[in-house]
């Protein structure tokens, strides 16, 4: 399996009281699971391996090892571009309204992706920079690259905030509910997951076993959850303690990466394998073909759908498939009871946990046949 955490070398070896409420958003329906009789392989890209895909701003992205990228308003339809530059990519993030590309040349930004995109900072020209995370809280950026972590605040200069010689590769970094949390990564190696409150003075919390590296992680609704090699799934509410679930029946699967959407996570990994979870520990297989030879490298959920990327190990062609998902993952109403006495009002506020990029429309009936409610 080619995981996009690894290098081509290593791929190429081997309620109201009295009233009914009812919210509706985009037409969606509750759902379990992602709609897996609807899979659909919507963009095939010959010779080129599919590694990151990434939703933002009404707009689907994946992007190609050999530099070539593809953009989609929904998920369906794919064009063709190249990012016309030299640097092997390392991730691709939507960030606070803008896009970000990291890899081997240092960071690199735009705020639509079929427009050019420029350097984020020349210092980091010829830096190997991994990853990227950002706290809308404090405004602040914190960068992953080699034995380096880097911070910035704004349209500030990025500086290092913290060394660590005997870590090879910070690989992965992410932000929730006031705490940074980054990762290692090097191939054969444990992985080292550190962490942070204030993007600056970091401490290592917690040591994989070797053989179970982590190669993605990801936060939501108030739990942190890294996957990796050998199936491993490792969770926290804190990102000071870990527990390690192995997912379903991925024992000795890599699990590529890992995203949250619509009140779940999703992994990936070969043979087209998608799961879920709610809390990171206990998982259900949404989608597999045991008989294909595509292999998913990753998954973004937005708008309602679904997209994975990935290659076919016995072409190394590059492909996207996509299905719909749940677009309602809850609904709650407040206050949740009330007493308006006659020509009195309420104010009620419906709080919708839905996709990311779905629009909501709330609409509100009574069950009052008077028509006094």
């Amino acid at each position: 399996m080619f995981s996009r955490k690894r290098g081509l070398n290593r791929f190429i070896q081997s309620s109201l009281a009295g009233m009914l409420l009812f919210s509706s958003i985009s037409g969606g329906i509750f759902s379990s699971k992602v709609n897996a009789a609807n899979w659909s392989n919507v963009h095939h890209v010959p010779g080129s391996l599919q590694t990151f895909v990434e939703y933002g701003n009404g707009k689907w992205m994946s992007l190609g090892y050999y530099l070539d990228y593809h953009v989609s308003t929904d998920s369906v339809t794919w064009d063709n571009r190249n990012l016309g530059m030299t640097l092997e990519p390392s991730n691709v993030k939507f960030l606070n309204s803008t896009w970000y590309l990291t890899g081997s040349d240092g960071v690199y930004k735009t705020n639509d992706p079929v427009t050019a995109w420029t350097s984020l900072d020349a210092t980091l020209k010829n830096t190997h920079i991994n990853d990227i995370a950002y706290s809308a809280d404090t405004n602040r950026y914190v960068l992953a690259g080699q034995d380096k972590l880097y911070s910035f605040i704004g349209n500030g200069k990025p500086e290092v905030v913290y060394t660590d010689n005997s870590v090879p590769n910070f690989y992965r970094v992410t932000y929730g509910d006031g705490v940074y949390i980054a990762t290692t990564y090097m191939d054969g190696e444990a992985t080292k997951i550190y962490r942070s409150t204030d993007g600056l003075s970091w401490a290592q919390v917690y040591t994989t076993n070797r053989g179970q590296a982590i190669f993605d992680i990801a936060y939501g609704n108030h739990v942190f959850v890294a996957v990796g090699e050998a199936g491993q799934a490792y969770v926290s509410n804190d990102g000071i303690s870990w527990t390690k679930a192995t997912v379903l029946n991925y024992n000795g699967m890599g699990l590529a990466s890992v995203t949250y959407a619509a009140g779940k996570f999703y992994t990936v990994s070969t043979n087209e394998r998608v799961a879920s979870s709610r809390n990171g520990v206990n998982w259900l297989e949404e989608w597999s073909q045991v008989s294909s030879s595509i292999d998913f490298a990753d998954i973004s959920i937005g708008g309602g759908r679904a997209v994975a990327v990935g290659y076919d190990n016995l072409t190394y062609d590059g492909h996207i498939k996509s299905a719909p998902v749940p677009v309602v993952n809850s609904v709650t109403v407040s206050p949740t009871s009330a007493t308006v006495v006659q020509g009195g009002t309420e104010q009620l506020t419906a709080t919708v946990d839905v996709s990311g990029g779905a629009a909501q429309t709330v609409t509100w009936s009574s069950s009052d046949s008077s028509g006094n409610v």
